[in-house]
């Protein structure tokens, strides 16, 4: 996300205005081009070994990348499609720092184990729903959007890692505006978040699985797309392997993701305010400082727990990153696990009935504190918080019990 931004406007967005276009760019069946595994191919061709799952989002977005110039580029494994303006040619760059976080992701945050799925469930929800999508952008304050409708909760199971996720570059404010009309159109739960999302120029949706930021924006100062696009695709892979995860998490592990690529932060999702240059390194520093005299008080879940999704604030966001950064140092396994129950917990608790045998999830849920706690030390070790705690006030140190990646 950019450091400086103007304030939220609560209008629709303007209806873009076609681009120029050549004769070959207007007709209708002009292919995209897509990159994969090294290879160049066009939407027209489709590599035989790019399966179901990593073709619907091309063909949801081939009308869209044709009118706009955009082209398709997919990881090796298509985990993340990415669309790009295609008259760059190849963006060798931006294919590689993908893959490189989800390498990464990998790494700390391996695919858990199946585990026993949670008993109680409320009344009136279906047993094996678990699975409906969310009430909307992750990051969207509690309450908007108000939450999908019955109709849009019908989802299968959730499963882990089943379809790519879409992270789109996006060339300027008038691609940003025409691709928020694109998602409102397709996915009616999102019109109102569309139109309060005002003047932010990034964004991260659990359904539909998609992320996007803008390359070139008016305003922007002391940014770096590598740093945006790392910590963006960090997000859509927590999305895509757990589902919606407390928001400090999610952000959390967006600047872990940032921290391994240079040892700095540039992506501040929702901050209004400058950013200095001697911020980008200096978290261990502020989270030393923080927690320099509070040795007999440890960092406690609520900390981070109570900041809300869509809005920036330092002190929880360097707190959450540190917490982060323990628990992926620390047994991989443990961090996943966390997550996967994490995800479970939410999935049952997170629906209210609207009938007998219908439902809808609940606008504004969050796991409770209490429960994030239990199920963070189950997994990590029933010391994680002291631990961390110490590590703040000594972050040129490995945190105890950090194993080597």
């Amino acid at each position: 996300m950019i450091a400086l931004l103007l304030a939220p406007l609560l209008l629709p967005p303007p209806r873009p205005a076609p681009r120029p276009a050549g004769p070959a760019l207007a007709r209708d069946d002009q292919p995209v081009a897509l990159g994969w595994r090294g290879k160049s191919y066009t939407t027209r061709a489709l590599p035989k070994e790019l399966g179901e799952p990593a073709r619907r989002p091309i063909e949801v977005w081939t009308d869209w990348a044709r009118e706009n110039d955009y082209r398709f580029d997919y990881d090796a494994e298509a985990r993340v499609l990415l669309l790009s303006h295609g008259r760059g040619g190849t963006p060798t760059k931006k294919v590689e720092l993908v893959a490189r976080t989800i390498a990464w992701f990998d790494g700390i945050l391996p695919l858990p184990p199946p585990q026993p799925a949670q008993a109680a469930k409320p009344d009136g929800a279906p047993p094996k729903a678990d699975g409906a999508p969310a009430s909307g952008p992750d990051g969207a304050p509690a309450g908007q959007p108000a939450g999908a409708p019955a109709s849009e909760a019908a989802a299968p199971g959730f499963v882990a890692d089943a379809q790519p996720a879409v992270m789109l570059v996006l060339r300027d404010e008038r691609d940003r505006s025409s691709v928020l009309e694109q998602l409102a159109a397709r996915h009616p739960y999102l019109a109102d978040w569309v139109r309060s999302t005002g003047q932010q120029l990034g964004f991260v949706l659990e359904e539909p699985l998609c992320g996007a930021y803008v390359e070139k924006a008016s305003g922007q100062k002391e940014w770096s797309p590598n740093h945006e696009l790392v910590h963006r695709v960090a997000e859509l892979l927590t999305l895509r392997r757990f589902g919606r995860v407390p928001f400090w998490i999610a952000q959390g592990l967006g600047w872990e993701a940032e921290i391994d690529l240079d040892d700095s932060v540039w992506c501040f999702p929702y901050r209004t305010e400058f950013v200095y240059a001697a911020e980008h390194g200096a978290w261990p520093v502020h989270l030393r400082n923080d927690f320099k005299d509070r040795v007999d008080k440890p960092v406690a879940i609520h900390e981070v727990a109570s900041w809300p999704r869509g809005r920036f604030e330092a002190r929880p966001a360097r707190v959450a990153w540190g917490l982060v950064h323990v628990a992926a140092t620390r047994a991989r396994p443990g961090f996943s696990q966390a997550l996967e129950e994490l995800r479970q917990l939410r999935d049952v608790q997170d629906r209210r009935s609207t009938g007998p045998n219908t439902w809808e999830r609940v606008p504004g849920y969050e796991v409770p504190p209490g429960e994030q706690e239990r199920i963070l030390l189950k997994h990590l070790g029933a010391e994680f918080l002291n631990d961390a705690s110490d590590w703040f006030r000594k972050p040129g140190s490995p945190p105890e019990g950090a194993v080597k990646r």
